[in-house]
């Protein structure tokens, strides 16, 4: 299914229906992540959390856009801005910079 990723260390998956119908059947999962690739450390439903708290629950609040977070979704705000969210990207060891 689709993958969506806003942190190197963390992504959505989505699964078959049935895989979970109250969460959209959205799968949920913490990555290790090096320049040799990517290790899945936790995967799982709403008991998965990050560093902002249960994914499940910020996700929740944008359940009429198939739980993807927007500013526009109705989403809780993160407490971090769009420099910090690029600064992470950035940091990414599986990514070449390009010149």
């Amino acid at each position: 299914g689709t993958i969506v990723q806003l942190f190197p260390t963390e992504a959505m998956v989505k699964r078959a229906p049935g895989y979970d119908p109250e969460n959209n059947d959205w799968e949920y999962l913490k990555l290790y992540v090096d320049a040799e690739g990517t290790i899945i450390r936790e995967r799982g439903r709403s008991e998965i959390s990050n560093f902002f708290g249960g994914c499940r629950d910020c996700h929740e609040d944008a359940r009429a856009f198939d739980f993807i977070c927007l500013d526009t979704h109705g989403c809780v705000q993160l407490p971090v801005g769009d420099t910090f969210i690029a600064n992470e990207r950035n940091r990414d060891p599986r990514c070449t910079a390009v010149p």
